[in-house]
C-alpha cells in the first residue's frame, strides 16, 4: 500500500507561528483547534484530525531545510525531527 504524502514548504515557515500555520494547512486543514505547541504537533502527526486516519502511515516531505534552519534555527530542526521520529507512522523526507 502506498503511503499518502504531505509536503510542508519551508518557504512558508520564517517564524514559529508560520510553521504551525503550514502544519495545520497541510496536516489538518479542517481541524480548527490545533494548539500552537510541540505537544499539539505530535498529536496531529498521530492522525485522526481530518487529513489522515489515526495511526495511518504517511510520508512527510519537508522542502527547503536550509531556509528553515536560517529562519528558525538548528534547535527548531532538532526538536522538529525528534517529534516526527516519535511517531512510527510517519516517514520523514527532507527535500
Amino acid at each position: 500500500m502506498t503511503k499518502r504524502e504531505f509536503v510542508l514548504d519551508g518557504h512558508n515557515m520564517k517564524t514559529l507561528e508560520e510553521f504551525y500555520d503550514e502544519a495545520q494547512k497541510i496536516l489538518c486543514p479542517t481541524f480548527k483547534h490545533f494548539g500552537r505547541n510541540w505537544d499539539a504537533f505530535n498529536d496531529i502527526l498521530r492522525g485522526g484530525f481530518g487529513a489522515f486516519e489515526l495511526g495511518e502511515e504517511i510520508l512527510l516531505k519537508v522542502k527547503y531545510k536550509n531556509y528553515i534552519k536560517k529562519h528558525l534555527g538548528e534547535h527548531f530542526l532538532k526538536d522538529f525531527t525528534e517529534i516526527v521520529e516519535l511517531n512510527k507512522n510517519v516517514e520523514l523526507l527532507w527535500l
